[in-house]
């Protein structure tokens, strides 16, 4: 599309791209239409030049406004006479740099960067604050007028920073998160006024997570959190740190610290963003929730969605954990258009899943993949898909389960996302299928052979990773912070059991542990019990386990006399050793 053809453009566009080592891939789209060869801008600079000044200068201008421009427009731009300006535009026609229609485009795309590195960097800037002046005073759309204001130099304008944020917000809701992001940056950078830095960084944050970009969308929040004066943006950044990182254990305690410092003045003034601080107390640090949380507001359903990976554990039940979802189910919607409530989303499909209320999980997974395919959000899009994924192979349509998780895997999300979205449940179902090399390879693929972050997101790679490893029969290799329990056994007339403790502690010494110190209160208490039941004739039990320390030795296992007879061991002169 760049070249349109030309085999002279496509063959001077082919070699500047070996040049700058650019690979000819889908991923290098966006940098090979920034490409321009030296040959063709040194060429179209020369033919510029024969033509003069002002077709020079409508050509910038074109270049400047973009494709599609009305021939008034470009002249006032140029600052060349309306009257003179159809003579340059033929003039620009009849060179090829120009098609031959009433509005104004170029004849390739590649020869509009050719045109625009005619100009310097400052009157390329300037030219682009004129356009996006121009084209504001003729009620352009925005998306128009922000396109230049992108472009144009920082200059401190108030009125800049509005138009570039309410532009992001209508690129935002059109599913272009990415130009959102882009247009909140610029914005930034204008300045915008010290009091709404926190809200735009809050925004570009929320559009960050949405394409993935999570360690930059951490570092925004963290900024808006210490910038901003309003405890309502503070808030709301806190809210949403749980969706960008999952965080490491000093992380995850730093936050809750943020959270405790900022909950006594949120709550008083709003008892939403107070509901949404306390999520991360229970999602985090596993604190108690209020009591009667109904789900009667969005800020109680994101609550009971972070309750549910507080409550989920040994002893609950199918009812309690379902309910917390179901009482959520209502603000489903509402859930999916916030962004710092994915989490909490997840928490109620899971909820639903676990309690095998599968067609109501089936239902809103469904709605939250439409969701997020509707607003180009590719974070999101790839969560819903696992999510989905995992109601259908619990269902048992392990077809639709892979399908889903194969298209998890294959969403634009990048390299640095923190979760490993899709790649656990496609591991998961290929697993279901015997297909242990292949799963093998994709745990690679997605970077889960290494070490995996202690947070909870991040449970289910590490679940997926030992179900993978049991299938390979690889039952050696494990996480390598793992703690190591040393259990020692020993009898009592095996002569190598003795020579077993000195290894033992040389073992110890090696690793840099401290022996065990033997617990001399239990073991008199162990020795007093066994000399009763002796004496009443009650240590007859085939096995009678005794988890104490003695003589240093841990989980030592003693048989009935009648065993140890079979044994050979003298249970007298065993006794009698306990004793000493």
């Amino acid at each position: 599309d760049a070249t349109g053809g030309n085999p002279f453009l496509v063959s001077e566009l082919v070699a500047t791209l070996r040049e700058q080592e650019v690979s000819f891939t889908d991923a290098s789209v966006d940098q090979i239409a920034e490409v321009t060869p030296p040959m063709v801008a040194r060429r179209t600079s020369a033919t510029l030049a024969r033509l003069g000044a002002d077709a020079t200068a409508l050509a910038q201008a074109v270049a400047v406004l973009g494709d599609g421009v009305a021939l008034d427009l470009a002249a006032q731009l140029a600052d060349i006479p309306l009257a003179s300006a159809p003579a340059k535009a033929a003039a620009l026609v009849r060179v090829g740099l120009l098609v031959d229609e009433m509005e104004l485009r170029f004849r390739h795309p590649l020869l509009v960067g050719a045109v625009r590195a005619s100009l310097a960097g400052p009157e390329r800037s300037l030219l682009h604050a004129r356009a996006a002046a121009l084209l504001e005073a003729r009620g352009a759309p925005l998306d128009r007028v922000a396109a230049q204001l992108r472009r144009s130099p920082p200059a401190g304008d108030a009125t800049v920073v509005a138009r570039l944020r309410e532009a992001a917000a209508s690129a935002r809701d059109r599913g272009a998160p990415t130009t959102a992001a882009a247009l909140l940056q610029r914005a930034l950078a204008e300045p915008p006024p010290e009091q709404l830095r926190g809200e735009l960084l809050v925004e570009l944050a929320r559009n960050e997570i949405a394409v993935g970009r999570g360690r930059d969308a951490t570092d925004h929040l963290l900024a808006a959190e210490e910038c901003a004066a309003d405890p309502r943006v503070r808030a709301r950044a806190l809210a949403m740190l749980p969706q960008a990182n999952p965080g490491t254990a000093a992380f995850r305690d730093r936050l809750l610290a943020l959270v405790q410092r900022t909950l006594p003045e949120i709550e008083p003034v709003d008892r939403e963003l107070g509901l949404r601080l306390r999520s991360i107390q229970v999602l985090i640090a596993g604190a108690p929730a209020p009591v009667d949380v109904a789900g009667a507001t969005l800020g109680e359903a994101v609550l009971l969605g972070h309750l549910v990976f507080g409550r989920m554990g040994p002893g609950a039940s199918a009812a309690e954990i379902g309910g917390l979802g179901a009482r959520a189910l209502s603000h489903v919607d509402g859930l999916l258009a916030d962004g710092e409530s994915s989490i909490a989303f997840s928490g109620v499909a899971l909820a639903l899943r676990w309690a095998e209320r599968l067609d109501e999980a089936e239902q809103c997974t469904s709605r939250a993949v439409e969701h997020a395919r509707r607003l180009g959000s590719t974070g999101d899009y790839a969560s819903a898909l696992t999510l989905r994924s995992a109601v259908h192979r619990r269902a048992g349509r392990l077809r639709e389960a892979e399908a889903d998780a194969r298209l998890a895997v294959g969403a634009a999300v990048g390299g640095e996302w923190s979760f490993p979205t899709g790649a656990v449940a496609l591991i998961s179902c290929l697993l279901d299928r015997g297909e242990v090399e292949e799963a093998g390879f994709l745990l690679a693929e997605a970077g889960l052979e290494g070490p995996i972050l202690d947070a909870p997101p991040l449970l289910s790679a590490l679940l997926v990773r030992m179900r993978l490893r049991a299938a390979q029969r690889d039952h050696v290799r494990g996480l390598s912070d793992a703690p190591v329990t040393l259990v020692e056994y020993a009898d009592f007339e095996c002569p190598n059991c003795g020579q077993a403790e000195p290894v033992v502690r040389a073992l110890l010494a090696d690793f840099g542990f401290a022996p065990p110190e033997a617990d001399t209160a239990t073991e008199s208490k162990t020795r007093e019990k066994l000399r009763e039941k002796l004496r009443a004739g009650t240590l007859d039990a085939r096995e009678v386990d005794v988890d104490v320390t003695l003589d240093r030795t841990t989980n030592l296992q003693m048989f009935g006399p009648a065993g140890m007879e079979e044994m050979g061991i003298n249970l007298q002169d065993m006794l009698g050793g306990l004793g000493k």
